[in-house]
């Protein structure tokens, strides 16, 4: 989202007012913002589970939903979960991990079954079982601001940097409160920020500390993060949409302490406006002080969506599911998805080459999915 050239300003337009009550977020301060005028599409009732008891049964999935259903990769997990293994709907091995939120999400080695344990009188010694590996997840990627390049983080906070991006920092093992969720550039290049799933935020390079949510009480995980113009501030999203603004960010609304059919799960600046966009996972859009381009909430989806990116004039935006379909409004162009085709465990994000006008898609095993996009590699 970094280093994309200014667009023109232009009035914010909007369609479907939805009129808040009380959006709360913090502002640069420290001081509660309160009021909001919300604009942008209410996220359509969930689509419920096809399958069915005989094929739960037939597969024998586990854990099952509250309707008594399979799990399928990329879908939310309970908070009580968090970090347990179990089987999906295909008999795939899934972990409970935060990727956006806590999701289940394939392992990388699969799982193996627990030693039986010895027959009575049998004098044998079950094998000990092997101290679990734990399962690198990455969660997002940030790209280089001439597009020659992309950072990729793990949930542990291992950054890896390709083409022209460089390390200038990581988490990877330091002690961590939450899970990291997001990574954004500062508009140089220079510098980046991680954010974790407690609002901790880190500074790296020539990113400035503005603030962060790290030690504060939340409704719900922050799970992505997004820079101002300047790179003098950014906006942190919670998946109950709360919006937390620092520096010179403003805060225009959000959907914090408002009904949503499905968690929110990105957010995307909009330079022409100081706006800025949030996505569901059902594909419903919100717009504060930015233009409305169409969403998917209404409509069916094979996957949840995963994240979101603008396009480099700012008049339109991408948002992607975790299977890699991929959906363009306004003036982002369509240039080709992994939709229908094998994924390399689940997609957790894209992001925009501003040297092309392409993209990438960031799987959770750290495979890179380039269109109209140069690659420069994969973890």
């Amino acid at each position: 989202m970094n280093g994309r050239p200014r667009a023109r300003w232009q009035r914010a337009v909007t369609t479907l007012p939805v009129t808040a009550g009380l959006a709360i977020g913090l502002a640069t301060a420290g001081s509660i913002a309160l009021g909001a005028s919300v604009a942008g599409v209410a996220s359509a009732d969930p689509v419920p589970s096809t399958v069915s008891a005989q094929a739960t049964a037939a597969t024998s999935c586990h854990p099952l939903t509250d309707g008594g259903n399979c799990y399928e990769p990329g879908e939310f997990c309970r908070n009580a979960t968090a970090g347990v293994t179990g089987v999906a709907g295909d008999g795939e091995t899934i972990v409970c991990e935060t990727n956006n939120g806590l999701r289940w999400e394939p392992t990388s080695t699969g799982g193996s079954p627990t030693p039986p344990a010895p027959s009575p009188g049998t004098g044998t010694t079950p094998t000990p079982t092997a101290p679990a590996v734990p399962v690198t997840v990455f969660t997002g990627m940030a790209p280089t601001p001439t597009g020659h390049g992309y950072w990729l983080v793990t949930t542990h906070g291992r950054v890896s940097a390709h083409g022209n991006a460089a390390v200038l920092g990581t988490m990877f093992g330091q002690p961590l409160n939450a899970p990291i969720s997001h990574i954004v550039a500062t508009p140089d290049g220079g510098g980046y920020w991680l954010v974790a799933a407690d609002g901790g935020t880190f500074a790296f390079g020539d990113a400035g500390f503005y603030g962060s949510m790290g030690g504060r009480s939340l409704n719900a995980p922050i799970v992505d993060i997004a820079p101002t113009e300047d790179g003098r501030g950014y906006w942190l999203v919670a998946s109950d949409g709360g919006i937390f603004a620092f520096g010179d960010a403003g805060f225009d609304g959000s959907m914090g302490g408002h009904p949503l059919n499905a968690p929110v799960v990105g957010i995307a600046a909009d330079y022409a406006t100081g706006g800025y966009w949030l996505v569901a996972t059902d594909g419903g859009i919100f717009a504060f002080t930015a233009p409305f381009y169409g969403s998917m909430g209404g409509q069916s989806l094979n996957r949840p969506i995963n994240g979101m990116t603008p396009t480099p004039d700012d008049l339109g935006y991408w948002f992607v599911a975790s299977d890699g379909g991929l959906f363009a409004f306004g003036s982002a162009g369509f240039h080709g998805s992994e939709g229908g085709s094998p994924v390399s465990g689940s997609i957790v994000g894209m992001a925009t080459d501003s040297a092309t006008g392409g993209y990438w898609m960031l799987a959770s095993t750290g495979s890179v999915y380039s269109f109209q996009a140069t690659y420069f590699g994969a973890d």
